[in-house]
């Protein structure tokens, strides 16, 4: 599969609903560890993953980047994981509203945050300010 047909299959991937929490996202599913066959948000996966291997107790650092419906219609700050993909350590994390595809290729994943980030979080998790506007705008939805 060329770059171009994988860019253009996340661009027009749908919201899914997590069975786990309820809540929406746009990445792609991982899978649950539970029954090995229902598709859940990375976020829960995450979590069933830790519980696997003993540490559930972690569970309540990694917050669930998928967020309800009512997030999108929130003003947000976007910015552009320049180096890596979101994970545990990898970004601020006060604020953060979702972690989303780059559906142009440019970004490993974009973030939407409550608020501008200082110049020493860009500078010290290597990220791009890419503007402020709409939740929902921000992710081309």
């Amino acid at each position: 599969m060329r770059s171009t047909e994988i860019v253009k299959e996340i661009d027009v991937m749908e919201s899914r609903k997590c069975p786990v929490c309820g809540r929406f996202y746009r990445a792609h599913p991982a899978l649950s560890r539970k029954d090995n066959k229902t598709e859940i948000c990375p976020a829960c996966g995450m979590n069933e993953a830790l519980e696997d291997a003993g540490m559930s107790g972690m569970q309540k650092d990694i917050p669930n980047i998928a967020v309800d419906e009512s997030q999108y219609t929130k003003e947000a700050h976007s910015y552009g994981m320049r180096l890596r993909g979101y994970s545990p350590g990898c970004q601020p994390m006060k604020g953060l509203l979702l972690a989303a595809e780059d559906t142009t290729g440019i970004y490993y994943n974009l973030l939407l945050y409550d608020r501008q980030l200082s110049k020493e979080e860009i500078m010290d998790y290597e990220l791009d300010y890419l503007g402020r506007g709409s939740a929902l705008e921000s992710i081309g939805m």
